[in-house]
């Protein structure tokens, strides 16, 4: 499976985790048995131990970086792509920083609307400059 079908499917699963609000690992089983046709790789599991485990620091993030938008009032849509794609900035090392806001983007585009895709290049963008000094 190539990384952006594998990223497709974590923001799947962290939309599904979102609208329940259950990141457990009974949800994660839950998930990933219903993808036996699709190998878990290792990016997955990470992608998932680090929304799960950093949670509240991502929301932190996403509610710093967005302009009179908190993650109560984001469309649950938006919310999982940010926390994805803000777990990839700050806790997988092996993503370059174009590439995890590219994808974010391409997925907001696909799943949401023009404007969330703006709106989520901007939060990322911020978050990455912000990342770099």
């Amino acid at each position: 499976m190539a990384r952006t079908d594998e990223r497709e499917n974590l923001m799947k699963m962290i939309y599904q985790m979102s609208i329940q609000d259950d990141f457990s690992a009974a949800e994660y089983e839950k998930f990933t048995e219903l993808q036996a046709d699709s190998d878990i790789t290792e990016y997955f599991i990470n992608g998932y131990q680090a929304v799960s485990k950093y949670l509240d620091e991502i929301d932190e993030r996403i509610n710093t970086y967005s302009v009179k938008w908190k993650t109560s009032r984001l469309p649950k849509v938006d919310l999982a792509i940010l926390r994805l794609s803000m777990a990839e900035l700050y806790y997988l090392d092996d993503i370059p920083v174009s590439v995890s806001i590219n994808e974010a983007v391409e997925l907001a585009k696909k799943y949401s609307t023009e404007k969330s895709s703006g709106f989520i290049n901007g939060v990322l963008g911020s978050a990455a400059r912000e990342l770099s000094k």
